[in-house]
């Protein structure tokens, strides 16, 4: 699920993981320094996009997607039933 970091609000303590993305961009994972668990993605700091993992919402059911990104990552049998906008890459 992508937001602007405006629209989210989180708690607690986190650690990150920096690497370099298939773009070139520095791409960045934000985690729980106890668990593990991914929370969300970002990319460089001026970029004002959050990903946030739907498995960490409290009640994932309350999100509904409107599109799929990576498409070209998923397995051959990965088809979604849901009718959405599809996208091989991230979009800009």
């Amino acid at each position: 699920m992508i937001f602007s970091r405006g629209d989210v609000a989180y708690t607690g303590e986190l650690r990150a993981y920096a690497k370099s993305a298939e773009s070139g961009n520095v791409s960045i994972r934000h985690f729980c320094p106890t668990c593990g668990s991914q929370i969300f993605a970002s990319g460089p700091p001026d970029d004002d996009r959050w990903t946030v993992f739907a498995g960490t919402l409290d009640d994932p059911s309350l999100f509904e997607p409107t599109n799929a990104v990576f498409a070209r990552s998923r397995p051959h049998w990965d088809r979604s039933a849901l009718g959405v906008d599809e996208y091989e890459t991230l979009p800009a």
